[in-house]
C-alpha cells in the first residue's frame, strides 16, 4: 500500500514478495486486497521450460531456443500493471559464476533474456538472486553489465542479505548480533560487484533484513544505492497484546531507511503464522504504522528537501552579484541572524555608556544591519552602523531602508570594502562571508583588506572560523557528479551539496582556521596546507570528502554546520563536497591520509586534494586548472 505521513505528505510503497506464481491475476488481486502496492514474484512461470541450448564448437556463447514461450504473455496485465504493481525476480537457479561451465552459461543466457523481457514489460526493477558469498562475481557482474548497456533504464535490484549469527531475546536492547570471526562480510561481496560494474547508477541493494541483524556496519549501507527492503516474515515478534512488531534494533534500521524512500517488501512466511494473506496483512499495516510514526519535519528539513544529493557551484559574491531570490533565500533562516543578534549583543554589553561604530561589510538586503539594530536596542547601547556593499542593485534595497525612521543611524556605502578610505574608523565590524568550508566565499582576503576601518582594540564578528574535513562514502554523488561528464573538470570541481546518500566513513578533522582582526605583524599569506589522518569505522569505498565549518563569533556565540557541533535549524550553508576521480576501498585496519592545500595567487584562491593512504590519488586541480574563486 502506499503510506502517506499524516503532516508531511510523504509517501511510501510497502509491498509482498511471493515465492510462486501459478495464476498471476488472481494473486495480484488477493495482495491488492489485503493493502500491498506491488508485488515481487517470479518472472519466469514455473511450469515453462527454459529453451536454452549447448553452446556450438565455435562459440563460447548460449543460444535461445525461441519457438516455446518461456514465461506469460504481457497481455496477462495492463502497461500500468506491471510496470506499477509487479517487481519481476530473476529465475532462483541462475548461478552466472558456477563451477560447472553449462550451469554459467545457461545462468548468463537465462539473466539476459528475462531482463529484456522486462525492459519489454516496463518493470519498475527486477530483482536478482542473492548475491554469491565470497565468489568474485566477475561472470555474473559481466553479464549485468552487459543487460544494463542493452537495455538502458532498466533497473536492477541485487538481493543481498545481512545475515547475522546470534539469537536471542529481540526485544534486549544490549544484546549483541554479530557475524562469527570469518564470515566473509556481504557488504565485500556487494562492494566487489559495484566496482566490477563501475558503480552503474541503475544498478541497486535490495537489503533483506533476517531475524538476526548484525550489529555494526549497518550504517554504511546509508552511502550505497539501497532501492529496496525485503523484510523477513522471521524478523517479525509478537508484542504483549499478540500483535506482530519488529524487534527495536530492526525498527531503528527501517526508520533509518525510510528517509531514503526505498521500497519496502514483507518477505518469506513466518514459522509462527499459518494463516497466510492474513498473516502477511498484519505484516504490511504495521509496517506503514511504523512510518506513520515517523516525526514531523521541521522547517529547515522542508527547505533542504529539494536539495539533497543535489549539486550546486558555490557562490562567488566577491566576483559576482548575488540576484534577489538567492538574497531571499538566505535571509529566511531561523537561526543565522539570531546567533549575530546575540554576538553583537555581547560585544556592546561591554560597552555601556557609548557609542559605538559598527560596520556591516557585506550588507546584502540588510538583514545583518536589522540584527544590530535589534542588538542596539536590546542592550541601550548607541550606535552608528556603515553598511557597506558592492552590489549596486542590492545597494537599491539598502537606501530604501535607510530613508526610514528606524534606520535614521544607518549610512549606506555602495563600495568594494576592500577599497573602501573611511572616514571614521569602527568599534566592530559584522561580516558573513563565510562559505560552506568556511573560507571559500573569501572571508579572509575580503576582511584582510577591510582591515584598515578598524580601530586599533576594534573586534570582529566572526572573531574566527575554522574548516573540517571527513572522508565520504556516497555512490549517489559519485554519479551525481558523473552524471555532468567524465572530465577533469568535473571531477576536480567542489560541490555544494546537502549530503543526505551518505556514510562519513570516520569523524571530521580540523584543516584552517582563521582568525580576525589579523594582528599587523602577521603577515597577510591565506595559503594553507593540512594533512589528516582517519581511521575507518568500517570496510567502505571512499569516494570523496565532505567539508565544513565552525565560526566563534564573538565569546561563546557559535554557528556550525559540522555534524558534531551542528547549528540545529540553520540552513544557510550546505557542505562542500570534494569528489575523488577514482574511489578508493578502504578497510578498518588501513588509514585514510588525506592532503588538501588552499593556494593563493593575486587573481585567485583554488583548493588542491589528495589521498596517499590506503592508495595513492593524483593531486586533484592543480594551479586551479579546474577551479578557482576569484579575487573580482
Amino acid at each position: 500500500m502506499v503510506v502517506t505521513h499524516r503532516e508531511t505528505g510523504e509517501q511510501i510503497c510497502v509491498g509482498l514478495e511471493v515465492q510462486a506464481l501459478p495464476s498471476i491475476r488472481p494473486k495480484m488481486e488477493a495482495v491488492e486486497a489485503i493493502g500491498a502496492d506491488f508485488v515481487v514474484g517470479p518472472l519466469v512461470h514455473p511450469r515453462y521450460e527454459r529453451g536454452v541450448s549447448e553452446p556450438d564448437v565455435s562459440s563460447d556463447a548460449p543460444r535461445i531456443e525461441r519457438n516455446d514461450p518461456f514465461t506469460r504473455s504481457d497481455m496477462e496485465l495492463s502497461s500500468s500493471e506491471w510496470s506499477s504493481g509487479f517487481i519481476g525476480k530473476l529465475s532462483p537457479w541462475i548461478r552466472c559464476d558456477s563451477s560447472s561451465r553449462r550451469l554459467s552459461l545457461m545462468s548468463e543466457a537465462a539473466l539476459m533474456q528475462e531482463i529484456a523481457f522486462a525492459k519489454h514489460l516496463a518493470l519498475r526493477a527486477v530483482l536478482t538472486p542473492p548475491i554469491t558469498r565470497g565468489c568474485s562475481g566477475a561472470n555474473f557482474a559481466r553479464a549485468l553489465l552487459s543487460s544494463l548497456s542493452l537495455n538502458p533504464g532498466m533497473n536492477i535490484w541485487v538481493r543481498v542479505p545481512l545475515e547475522g549469527s546470534v539469537g536471542g531475546n529481540p526485544d534486549d536492547s544490549d544484546l549483541s548480533y554479530s557475524r562469527e570471526e570469518g564470515t566473509p562480510d556481504v557488504w565485500e561481496d556487494w562492494n566487489r560487484l559495484s566496482t566490477l560494474c563501475d558503480g552503474h547508477p541503475s544498478l541497486g541493494v535490495a537489503l533483506e533484513l533476517p531475524a538476526n541483524l548484525p550489529k555494526n556496519a549497518l550504517e554504511r549501507w546509508n552511502g550505497e544505492p539501497v532501492c529496496a527492503l525485503l523484510v523477513n516474515a522471521n524478523a517479525f515478534v509478537l508484542n504483549r497484546h499478540g500483535f506482530p512488531v519488529l524487534p527495536r534494533r530492526h525498527q531503528e534500521f527501517v526508520r533509518q531507511m525510510f528517509k531514503y524512500k526505498c521500497y519496502i517488501a514483507v518477505s518469506g512466511r513466518s514459522n509462527s503464522n499459518s494463516e497466510g494473506d492474513r498473516g502477511a496483512q498484519q505484516y504490511i499495516q504495521y509496517l506503514g504504522y511504523l512510518f506513520g510514526k515517523q516525526p514531523g519535519s521541521t522547517e529547515a528539513e522542508r527547505f533542504e528537501a529539494p536539495y539533497q544529493d543535489f549539486l550546486q557551484s558555490p557562490l562567488q559574491p566577491l566576483a559576482d552579484n548575488l540576484e534577489s531570490n538567492v538574497y531571499e533565500v538566505f535571509e529566511k533562516d531561523p537561526v543565522k541572524y539570531v546567533r549575530y543578534r546575540e554576538a553583537v549583543a555581547k560585544y556592546l554589553e561591554t560597552r555601556k555608556g557609548e557609542d559605538v561604530v559598527i560596520m556591516v561589510l557585506g550588507a546584502g538586503r540588510g538583514p545583518l544591519v536589522k540584527s544590530c539594530l535589534l542588538a542596539s536596542q536590546e542592550t541601550g547601547v548607541r550606535v552608528k552602523i556603515y553598511a557597506v556593499e558592492k552590489n549596486v542593485n542590492a545597494v537599491v534595497t539598502l537606501r530604501t531602508l535607510a530613508a526610514s525612521p528606524a534606520w535614521s543611524n544607518v549610512e549606506v556605502i555602495a563600495t568594494d570594502m576592500r577599497v573602501w578610505i573611511p572616514q571614521e574608523k569602527a568599534d566592530l565590524v559584522v561580516s558573513e562571508l563565510l562559505g560552506s568550508f568556511g573560507d571559500n566565499e573569501l572571508s579572509p582576503e575580503c576582511l584582510d583588506g577591510a582591515s584598515k576601518c578598524l580601530k586599533e582594540n576594534g573586534v570582529s564578528i566572526p572573531a574566527s572560523y575554522t574548516s573540517f574535513l571527513a572522508p565520504l562514502s556516497s555512490s549517489k554523488l559519485r554519479n551525481e557528479v558523473r552524471a555532468l561528464g567524465e572530465s577533469t573538470a568535473v571531477m576536480e570541481t567542489p560541490y555544494v551539496v546537502k549530503i543526505h546518500s551518505g556514510f562519513e566513513i570516520s569523524p571530521s578533522k580540523e584543516c584552517f582556521t582563521f582568525t580576525h582582526p589579523k594582528k599587523e605583524s602577521t603577515p597577510r599569506d591565506n595559503s594553507r596546507y593540512a594533512k589528516l589522518t582517519f581511521n575507518p569505522s568500517e570496510s567502505s569505498m571512499l569516494t570523496g570528502l565532505a567539508g565544513y565549518f565552525e565560526a566563534v563569533l564573538y565569546d561563546d556565540v557559535m554557528i556550525s554546520i559540522r555534524p558534531e557541533s551542528f547549528s540545529e535549524g540553520m540552513f544557510s550553508w550546505f557542505p562542500l563536497y570534494f569528489p575523488l576521480r577514482t574511489p578508493l576501498p578502504v578497510r578498518t585496519s588501513s588509514e585514510v591520509e588525506v592532503h588538501i592545500w588552499r593556494k593563493c595567487s593575486p587573481s585567485q584562491v583554488w583548493y588542491e586534494w589528495c589521498i596517499t593512504e590506503p592508495n595513492i590519488t593524483a593531486i586533484h586541480n592543480p594551479n586551479g586548472r579546474s577551479y578557482s574563486m576569484s579575487l573580482g
